[in-house]
């Protein structure tokens, strides 16, 4: 019986089951939460936190020592799918470290590839490349070594994850995204016709079980649908697989992708997955309560399955070892061979030099366009491009509209003010109404002396309120004995400011 681990921030899963032709077989799953601060993104912070956390569970459940196989998902392995020629596994080896040619100190880096799709008639394969430094596999292989446990080999996430699913015949030829939650990290990986194409890692800051973690989710989802309608696939992106997710997340998480037009739901155990009952699992982290999903353990359950030519980060470190080791021996009969080969190298590099370095701006330019992150982010940045110049539009409406709005007069209480003044003691005012589409002012004036209401008007038509002035003939009120006048006054563009 293999066992595989695979460990994240917070939570340590470790599957026991065993890899058949036909089945892969569960018999036991651990979901186990370790204290925050041994681990971070995939890389080990507290080395004697971590260990002593391990160790206790190795010796609690009574875990086998050897055969253990390592799944490890950090942004400090590097991934990425290239096209090679149809070549031996060496060779095609050797393409991989040279598209990592770039890294720097690669000499200090392990590399490791996977033929993803091999199409016949054709020259090429396509390949999932991975890159990791030495020294970062060094740390794992130690820490298990110290606690007594030898590893049989390492995996990464994602290769791991599309080994289960090229398990499932529902799933192996389908195009999809695929949203795995680990903690408050998600892993999306973009799936076309069953071929691994993008990933992403994204790290969610909202908390769990609120409209705001659901946006997060959802943003991610959103961002890879237009990276694949940016590609021009021919099929359409319906369909989002989730794993990780509790009820709660998964029902908010749910709704919101499918706003976005899109399917989103757990997918189904598969038969071509035996998983245990109940009884034979031991959670203790958010899935506690759940349901045994193959979904929600697929990168502990994949590392179970070994294909033909797999990646296997540790095989390739172990061969590192041993050929630094040798490179130790007979050294001093090698110098003259050196001494030999360095001059002819330095005679040829005057010639190649230019070449070459032309031809690695070119690769190198090549690379970042054809990057699936640089596209994404290309996509983003036209979608931001794209707000900033809606907004800066609805910036120019506003100030238009407040341009013409201001050109309008204003019948405030300055108004009022200044016919106050113009009538002074002996006119009394009386507003009526006001008209804002022909900016008519209507008020009634009225005096016990005609020729003091001609002054009034006289005073008003000098003012800077009104551009022009009508009014009626008078009339004498019989109560009062007073004359009255009614006056439309049409605003001046400047009145009221």
């Amino acid at each position: 019986m293999a066992v595989s681990v695979y460990l994240s921030n917070n939570t340590v899963q470790i599957v026991c089951g065993d890899a058949r032709k036909k089945q892969i077989r569960v018999e036991k799953i651990y979901s186990l939460t370790i204290p925050e601060g041994s681990l971070l993104n995939g890389v080990i912070t507290s080395e004697m936190n971590l260990k002593h956390d391990l160790k206790q569970i190795w010796e609690t459940y009574q875990l086998p020592s050897k055969g253990v196989r390592l799944v490890l998902d950090s942004s400090q392995i590097m991934l990425k799918t290239v096209q090679t020629p149809k070549a031996n596994a060496k060779k095609i080896l050797a393409s991989v470290a040279q598209e990592f040619a770039d890294t720097i100190n690669i000499d200090q880096y392990v590399f490791d590839g996977k033929i993803l799709r091999e199409e016949a008639g054709q020259k090429k394969v396509e390949v999932l490349a991975a890159a990791a430094e030495q020294e970062y596999l060094a740390d794992f292989v130690r820490m298990f070594q110290d606690i007594g446990v030898t590893l049989e080999g390492i995996d990464v996430a994602v290769n791991a994850q599309m080994k289960v699913l090229g398990r499932i015949p529902e799933l192996k030829k389908e195009t999809m995204i695929t949203s795995h939650l680990d903690g408050n990290n998600l892993v999306s990986t973009l799936i076309v016709d069953g071929n691994y194409k993008y990933f992403n890692r994204t790290r969610l800051f909202s908390e769990h079980g609120t409209e705001g973690f659901a946006a997060e989710v959802a943003r991610t989802v959103s961002s890879i649908m237009q990276f694949y309608s940016s590609q021009k696939y021919e099929k359409p992106l319906e369909q989002v697989y989730m794993g990780g997710y509790s009820a709660q997340d998964y029902e908010l998480c749910r709704e919101a992708i499918e706003r976005l037009g899109m399917r989103a739901q757990i997918p189904e155990n598969s038969d071509a997955f035996a998983m245990p009952e109940t009884g034979q699992t031991v959670v203790e982290s958010d899935l506690k309560g759940e349901p045994v999903r193959t979904c929600d353990y697929i990168y502990a359950i994949g590392a179970l399955i070994q294909d033909k030519g797999d990646i296997d980060f540790y095989e390739r470190y172990r061969k590192g070892q041993k050929r630094t080791a040798k490179s130790g021996l007979g050294a001093g009969k090698l110098i003259p061979i050196i001494v030999t080969f360095g001059v002819c190298a330095v005679a040829s590099a005057v010639l190649l030099a230019m070449n070459m370095i032309t031809q690695r701006k070119i690769d190198k330019a090549e690379e970042y366009i054809e990057n699936p992150a640089n596209q994404l982010s290309y996509m983003d940045a036209l979608d931001k491009q794209a707000e900033a110049s809606r907004l800066q539009s609805m910036v120019r409406e506003g100030e238009g509209i407040w341009e013409i709005i201001h050109s309008y007069p204003m019948p405030n209480s300055k108004v009022e003010q200044e016919i106050v003044q113009c009538a002074g003691d002996e006119v009394s005012i009386t507003v009526n109404s006001y008209d804002a589409k022909t900016g008519v002012y209507e008020f009634t004036a009225q005096s016990s002396n005609v020729t003091i209401i001609n002054e009034f008007i006289t005073r008003l038509r000098e003012s800077a309120v009104f551009a022009n002035l009508e009014y009626s003939g008078y009339s004498m009120e019989e109560k009062t004995g007073n004359y009255l006048i009614m006056v439309n006054g049409f605003l001046n563009e400047n009145a009221g400011k």
